[in-house]
């Protein structure tokens, strides 16, 4: 229990925590989430000019979408079930690159250079609706195209002691003289410096087919209505047939093809 105890204590100090840097200043901004790669063009206690990159920069991957819902015609307020399956592939790039300058007791200067997180989608889609037809389409998405520059910059501001008491040479002589006894840092300027659109955001572009569960030319029926999507989606087979006529008629289309692989073509037989 104690070492239960110590660990939570341990986990809450780590997460309060606060960002400092090489001249023990407290950082006011939030910890990035994501890891960076950090290069430097020159780096030592006191100096450092480095440029850190957010990863990962470009990612590919898929993901699928499913949905069941009702349709209603507006025209004549008939409603009917339908069920889509979408496949989303997809390619998200994202840029953050910080170029941070940093001399000490002189200047500060944070160069960013932001590609927001963008996602390019491409679609695959198939719609089963209650009238036993299946309706495909494919489409595409992107999000907005943006790149941003802003910067962060301040400069030291520094005293120094000249005469601390007549007679007494203390600021300018032992171990703890120092040029300048103390510095800190002037107010941040932030500025956006600007902001380019590319390109405005894009959803749902169909480029083959439908995203229409009731579309008259893009859907289509099954060959002899085999799969009884409407007894499964409106508990009624097409355009209100009855349940048992339906079913009838499923059955004996279902053997019509059972005969035409398993018997000569010229002997037809029904199965009720």
């Amino acid at each position: 229990m104690k070492t239960a105890v110590l660990a939570l204590i341990s986990s809450v100090s780590l997460a309060r925590k606060r960002l400092v840097d090489a001249k023990d200043r407290t950082l006011e901004q939030a910890p990035r989430v994501e890891e960076c790669e950090e290069k430097c063009f020159f780096k030592n206690d006191n100096n450092s000019w480095c440029l850190s990159v957010a990863t990962p920069v470009l990612q590919i991957g898929w993901t699928y979408e499913q949905n069941f819902d009702i349709f209603e015609d507006e025209d004549t307020g008939a409603e009917m079930n339908y069920f889509t399956l979408k496949l989303l592939t997809y390619a998200q790039g994202y840029l953050d690159i910080n170029s941070i300058y940093d001399i000490k007791n002189l200047y500060y200067n944070d160069f960013n250079v932001l590609f927001p997180k963008t996602k390019f989608e491409y679609s695959w889609m198939l719609t089963f609706n209650g009238d036993g037809q299946i309706c495909p389409g494919m489409g595409w998405s992107h999000d907005a195209i943006d790149l941003s520059l802003s910067m962060t910059s301040h400069f030291d501001q520094c005293s120094k002691v000249i005469i601390d008491q007549l007679g007494a040479w203390t600021s300018w002589k032992g171990d703890d003289a120092k040029w300048f006894q103390e510095c800190e840092d002037s107010e941040d300027v932030e500025m956006d410096l600007t902001t380019w659109n590319f390109e405005e955001s894009r959803q749902n572009n169909i480029i083959y087919g439908t995203q229409y569960p009731a579309s008259v030319m893009h859907c289509y029926d099954f060959p002899g209505e085999i799969f009884p999507f409407s007894l499964i989606f409106n508990n009624q087979g097409p355009n209100g047939a009855s349940l048992k006529s339906y079913e009838q008629t499923i059955l004996n289309n279902f053997a019509k093809y059972l005969a035409m692989y398993l018997k000569p073509a010229s002997k037809e037989f029904t199965l009720l």
